[in-house]
């Protein structure tokens, strides 16, 4: 970790009393110790990465990867944080989750499979960054077709005859939200006791 201090300086109690949520379990953790802190901000994520503690690593990379692929699915994640792939691809083994992790590392397989004309496509976008072609990106989409991934992250599983399944995304987030409650000492900083 570098010299600054990237954790929220509060105390166990202060961070043990963040409300859980059921719908969407990292939430109030994420907001509360990144969304919220003065201490990280997106800059650390682009900038100071290094700087976070592990967990925070962990914990803003698949933050990420979740709103990227909430917002347009797996193919925008690999389009917006290309260098973040096989770290998430290790963050989501890490946290045990072997479904979702069989699914993204054939996932990372179409992409790979693809790449040439996908960094054609990346480089082309990269080159028109004050004007992008919304084209380039839209192409990706047809070129990777990771829409089957995308159902299987969302609630959209099918259970024929049988009751709704939450997506993989809700597991990985229920899980991840089981990390940092477990690693308070990664997350943040108790204040100093007169």
């Amino acid at each position: 970790m570098g010299s600054a201090e990237t954790r929220l300086v509060i105390s166990r109690s202060e961070f043990e009393a963040i409300p859980p949520d059921e719908e969407y379990p990292i939430e109030p953790l994420y907001n509360a110790l990144i969304g919220d802190s003065p201490n990280v901000t997106q800059q650390h994520f682009e900038e100071a990465f290094s700087d976070l503690t592990q967990g925070q690593q962990l914990l803003m990379r698949l933050g990420a990867f979740d709103s990227n692929v909430l917002n347009g699915g797996l193919t925008q994640f690999f389009w917006n944080k290309p260098d973040a792939i096989f770290a998430v691809r290790d963050d989501i083994d890490t946290l045990g989750e072997t479904e979702l992790l069989q699914n993204y590392e054939w996932a990372v397989q179409s992409l790979i499979g693809s790449r040439e004309r996908w960094i054609e496509l990346k480089q082309e976008w990269d080159r028109g960054k004050q004007s992008p072609n919304f084209e380039t990106f839209r192409e990706s989409y047809e070129l990777l077709k990771l829409n089957w991934f995308d159902h299987a992250y969302f609630d959209y599983r099918e259970t024929p005859g049988g009751p709704l399944h939450r997506g993989l995304g809700h597991s990985l987030m229920t899980k991840l939200a089981e990390f940092v409650r477990q690693r308070p000492s990664e997350f943040i900083a108790e204040p100093l006791v007169d």
